[in-house]
């Protein structure tokens, strides 16, 4: 199954505003690009990166983390899973992330000029967010991550819940199986439970 990341990120905004969210996704779409050899849909990335909050990790992957697994609201995407760790699970180098503050806020990895993976946090309504899509029909329990983590086949995308906050962990277009996708968003959703 292949993947395009904003269909993923445009899913949590979704349901973020469906749900009542506090912040809006970002008024004006960034334009679409095409990933290396998948033909998928990425995001294309500004000239200049988001700047992350005060206190907060480098989201290159070089920062410490501004929220010290307090579960502080001012940690975004990026600071919950850092380039590095994408990197080191997907087996990629050279991997870069680039932020996008707000409610949610989003987090878009890239090696090579392609992307490999997004991730989005969600502060508000994470209850109602992840029970949207734990009911969906062919939805996968993920035990051992946090309160709780399930995958969403339709999203192709893994929502971890933990301390009334949601973060959905999704990969760009792979061919791995289900299985084998649902195993690497779970191992990057460790780094990102323990600092939730």
């Amino acid at each position: 199954m292949r993947l395009a990341v904003p269909a993923t990120l445009l899913v949590l905004a979704v349901a973020v505003a469906a749900c009542g969210g506090g912040g809006a996704a970002p008024a004006t779409a960034a334009p679409a690009a095409t990933s290396a050899g998948g033909g998928q849909p990425v995001t294309a990335q500004p000239e200049t990166p988001t700047e992350a909050p005060a206190g907060s990790a480098d989201p290159s992957g070089g920062g410490s983390g501004g929220s010290g697994g307090s579960g502080g609201s001012a940690a975004g995407a990026c600071d919950l899973i850092t380039a590095d760790e994408v990197g080191a699970v997907l087996g990629a180098s050279g991997v870069t992330a680039e932020a996008t503050a707000g409610e949610p806020s989003y987090c878009s990895y890239a090696a090579a000029g392609a992307a490999v993976a997004a991730t989005s946090f969600a502060t508000q309504n994470a209850e109602m967010m992840y029970g949207a899509f734990a009911g969906e029909e062919g939805a996968v329990q993920v035990p051992g991550l946090g309160d709780k983590a399930v995958f969403s086949p339709s999203t192709g995308t893994l929502f971890l819940l933990k301390g009334g906050k949601v973060m959905g962990i999704s990969l760009a277009g792979t061919d791995l199986d289900q299985a084998a996708r649902i195993e690497l968003m779970r191992k990057l959703g460790t780094f990102a439970a323990d600092r939730i």
